[in-house]
């Protein structure tokens, strides 16, 4: 997958979300993995998710809302983190990051069945586990223990580089749920999990 980022901004029944060009020309100059490339955003249901979010959470200064979408595949994480932190300070502007991952696909479903008794309470467990690296910003630990259990995160690289990005802080989780806790008839078949975590 490439590494790509948009600049021509994201259209919702809201209007248009514009780029942050001058930022995004900052970071491209500083980061050669990364290309501009509108056509693979086409497809990523992230943004088309996130970006209504924030118009709405924004709306009285929508007008004022620039956002810069970026995909990652496989990429220096640690080069993209020093890049990021020297583009925000060169550029003094305030920036949030919004990172979207699923956590866990289990299910013939999605071809991932690692366990098939007490699924839910393995599956609670394992998402658990990654969650408390990601609060406590323990990249390293993340990365090793989504590894060794073949967990299927499907943004394990953005959530690496947003705990390699920030600066010494720790997570709260907001929410945890799996797609199966809200269709018991199910029985955990199939199951996606969600968790949602901030960072101050």
């Amino acid at each position: 997958q490439s590494n790509a980022i948009a600049l021509n901004g994201c259209t919702t029944p809201f209007g248009l979300a514009r780029v942050d060009k001058e930022f995004a020309n900052m970071l491209l100059q500083k980061n050669t993995e990364l290309i501009v490339d509108e056509k693979i955003f086409d497809s990523e249901q992230s943004i088309n998710l996130q970006v209504p979010l924030l118009q709405f959470a924004t709306k009285d200064k929508m007008h004022e809302l620039k956002i810069l979408p970026i995909i990652l595949g496989d990429i220096d994480y640690n080069k993209l983190a020093i890049d990021l932190k020297e583009t925000i300070v060169e550029s003094g502007k305030k920036v949030v990051f919004i990172i979207s991952s699923d956590f866990t696909h289990y299910g013939r479903l999605y071809h991932h069945v690692p366990f098939s008794q007490s699924p839910k309470e393995k599956i609670y467990e394992i998402d658990g586990k990654a969650i408390e690296f990601i609060k406590s910003l323990d990249v390293n630990g993340f990365l090793t223990f989504t590894e060794e259990n073949m967990t299927n995160i499907c943004g394990t690289i953005p959530i690496a580089l947003l705990m390699k990005t920030l600066k010494s802080s720790k997570g709260e989780l907001l929410h945890y749920y799996t797609s199966a806790d809200l269709d018991p008839e199910d029985k955990y078949k199939n199951s996606v999990s969600y968790a949602s975590i901030v960072f101050g």
